[in-house]
């Protein structure tokens, strides 16, 4: 009887073939070849089967009914037999040393969850700046304390800081890979965040709140930037953001500790995605932002916006704030 695979990778997809067929020809191009590869079909019409099939054995074809991308997710583990899981989102692409940079930090036996950096790409061509750098630049001091050796592509961190993954955070899905074994402990993704947008970030706080990091430096993976993802919708994702902390709230058992570190970036996060409503006239937007912070605790000007809110949004055609 066979052994199973070291690593299953996860490939959720929906009415993207053209995508699709780029993503898991990345994936057929490994330096150390994959074993088992499953891709889930979250309510497509079926053609992607027959672009799976072009990949045949190791690319497996599942379907299901049209459910959300968490649960396609988990459609995958379900399916996979790997010790460790790796998610990849069919717009996206690894590099061709993805897989052998994961086999290295597997092989340590130091690490349950690993994230990655990459590069963002679009019709024009690649960005100039990594993420991580980019990241980075915007965040002064983000990656202060996390280990790094700079002639090594991949390093064990072990315990993330996880106040740092507030306002946002670089560890995105089709960056992580998780070994069953923490699955099993923190649990797969949340159904109750379908649509939500950032919803991974609830996900990727299970991980590393439970499990001990390994990162790889080097970026092994391209973010395909386009109209159908959120890169663009910026209140949108602030406000998605929000909720998804609210419930980390609601259902993490939190140490004194860990919401004393939240609690300050997390009020810093609703007072920025206030304003951005306001500057967007999406006033019942404010109207529920400043019922989460409370009046007490809203600032002068806060106030002044909320007052200004709830009265534009009786207006029959209320325009754009000044």
């Amino acid at each position: 009887m066979s052994q199973p695979p070291l690593v299953s990778v996860v490939v959720t997809t929906f009415r993207r073939d053209d995508y699709l067929a780029q993503a898991l020809a990345s994936l057929a191009a490994q330096t150390v070849p994959l074993a088992e590869i499953v891709v889930v079909d979250d309510g497509g019409s079926g053609s992607a089967r027959e672009v799976v099939a072009a990949h045949a054995p190791v690319a497996r074809y599942v379907r299901q009914e049209n459910s959300g991308q968490q649960a396609a997710r988990n459609t995958g583990i379900s399916h996979a037999s790997g010790r460790w899981i790796a998610f990849l989102d069919d717009d996206d692409l690894w590099e061709a040393d993805r897989h052998a940079l994961l086999l290295r930090l597997i092989d340590t036996g130091e690490v349950d969850v690993i994230a990655g950096n990459f590069v963002k790409f679009d019709e024009n061509g690649l960005a100039a700046e990594d993420y991580f750098s980019e990241h980075g630049r915007l965040r002064p001091g983000y990656w202060d304390g996390i280990a790094r050796d700079p002639a090594d592509p991949v390093a064990v961190v072990g315990a993330f800081p996880l106040a740092r993954l507030l306002p946002d955070y670089p560890f995105w899905p089709s960056t992580l890979a998780v070994s069953r074994a923490l699955l099993a402990r923190a649990g797969s993704w949340d159904l109750s965040l379908r649509g939500v947008r950032t919803e991974d970030t609830e996900f990727a706080f299970r991980m590393l709140r439970a499990g001990r990091l390994g990162l790889i430096w080097k970026p092994s993976l391209r973010y395909r930037c386009h109209a159908g993802n959120h890169v663009h919708e910026g209140l949108k994702v602030a406000l998605g953001r929000l909720r998804v902390w609210a419930r980390i709230l609601d259902t993490a058992a939190l140490t004194e500790a860990e919401r004393a570190a939240i609690l300050p970036r997390l009020r810093a996060m609703q007072s920025e995605a206030l304003w951005g409503a306001y500057a967007e006239a999406d006033y019942a937007a404010v109207l529920d932002l400043a019922g989460r912070i409370g009046w007490r605790d809203l600032s002068f000007a806060e106030r002044g916006k909320v007052a200004l809110a709830g009265l534009l949004k009786r207006l029959p055609h209320a325009h754009r704030a000044a």
